[in-house]
């Protein structure tokens, strides 16, 4: 005898939404810095172009995501104080050029998409 499985509802929908909402806007914990580093939501289709984009260098891929989705790192006066002449070098610098914290922070962008590195990879191939 099979179970009876539950319609999909507008109310479980919207309810959904909510757990979804909430878990989007949690921001990231930065070990170096100390601190919450604040996440924008975009489009999955800004994500996928980032993430499928041919890079000379496979951690310009990363540091465009976090530039992306990070405002403070947009910021023009510590692009200024930085004196960096590509904002997306803002990243890597404000970040003590760490990889683990920058691998991080990119995981933490991506697994609010539903993706984890296998996930990534998969995308990539297409």
């Amino acid at each position: 005898m099979t179970e009876k499985k539950e319609k999909l509802t507008v109310e479980k929908i919207l309810q959904q939404k909510k757990i979804f909402d909430k878990k989007l806007n949690t921001p990231y914990f930065c070990q170096i810095l100390d601190c919450e580093i604040d996440i924008e939501e975009h489009s999955i289709s800004k994500v996928s172009a980032i993430i499928n984009k041919e890079y000379d260098d496979p951690m310009r891929a990363d540091l465009e995501l976090i530039y992306a989705f990070c405002s403070i790192f947009r910021s023009k006066k510590l692009q200024e104080e930085l004196g960096v002449e590509d904002p997306i070098d803002t990243v890597e610098l404000s970040l003590g050029h760490n990889i683990t914290e920058i691998n991080a922070l990119v995981k933490h962008i991506l697994a609010r998409y539903g993706l984890g590195e296998d996930k990534i990879q998969k995308i990539k191939k297409q």
